[in-house]
């Protein structure tokens, strides 16, 4: 199980029992990640294609709202809706139900990593196979080829940060990208345990302005400014996507748990947060 290397960091389980999927060397268990009030939140295994629903944390994932609903990951819009990606093109979701509601755009390879950019008004998803991030408008479908090139080294989770800038964990080369508004790839830094999730580092903790990366080698890291990497969490089963909720905590996805790390150290990201309660 994931341990803590960093001092001060508190781990624990936040859920468990989900199922794993894929081939070797890239099977994977939970992905994409939203945050409902009263504490619900709700889980896209991207190895099963389930979609759960999970009451608090500490629970095993027993509510499955759509067993085939084929999303990696999850973000919320600007009115409340919720968004996946599905493999080849991105839909809308009832967050009650996990129905799909409607394409909102396809024709795509290989969609993993999917956030929602207040700044443009705009859906950012990286697409795997085609080795590249595009923006879509969420309402219209119509999209635009942010960055793309073989820089981006197989792009899968995804993070923008409040300028508008993407980071971006480059699983086939290894390293961390940002992508600037203007398209330009900046290379951040080699991690060698294999970047896969993403998220940034609170303004209020030790990490401000870092890249905080779950690996597939086990760990999770912390990539600053300067390069330096500095291992946070070890131990732990290859990891996928990872995400951040309102209170500033870290939740990292393993082969069939997710971990919930503390304190609130890392950068809230709206686009996890549903408005609305589910229903109970």
């Amino acid at each position: 199980m994931l341990q803590a290397e960093f001092p001060g960091l508190t781990l624990e389980r936040a859920a468990y029992g989900f199922d794993i999927g894929g081939r070797p060397p890239d099977e994977c268990g939970p992905g994409g990640i939203v945050f409902a009030p009263l504490d619900d939140w709700l889980v896209a295994n991207s190895g099963t294609g389930e979609l759960f629903r999970l009451r608090g944390t500490g629970g095993k994932a027993r509510e499955v709202l759509n067993k085939d609903c084929g999303v990696s990951d999850l973000a919320v819009g600007p009115d409340g809706q919720l968004f996946g990606s599905q493999k080849t093109e991105i839909v809308e979701l009832d967050p009650a139900t996990g129905a799909v509601l409607r394409s909102v755009a396809g024709g795509f390879l290989e969609l993993v990593g999917l956030v929602f950019d207040a700044l443009s008004g705009r859906l950012i998803v990286a697409d795997f196979e085609a080795t590249a991030i595009y923006e879509v408008d969420h309402a219209t479908g119509e999209r635009s080829v942010r960055a793309a090139g073989s820089l981006l080294g197989n792009p899968n989770g995804i993070v923008v940060d409040d300028a508008g800038r993407i980071l971006v964990a480059g699983y086939g080369n290894k390293h961390v990208l940002a992508v600037e508004l203007d398209g330009t790839v900046l290379d951040l830094g080699f991690l060698p345990g294999g970047p896969d999730g993403i998220a940034l580092g609170g303004p209020d903790g030790p990490f401000p302005g870092s890249a905080i990366v779950n690996q597939r080698d086990g760990s999770v890291v912390q990539l600053a400014k300067s390069g330096r990497l500095t291992t946070l969490a070890n131990g732990g089963t290859p990891g996928d996507l990872i995400a951040v909720d309102a209170h500033g905590y870290l939740f990292v996805t393993q082969f069939d748990e997710i971990i919930r790390i503390g304190p609130s150290w890392f950068a809230p990201q709206p686009w996890r947060l549903l408005r609305s309660p589910l229903p109970r």
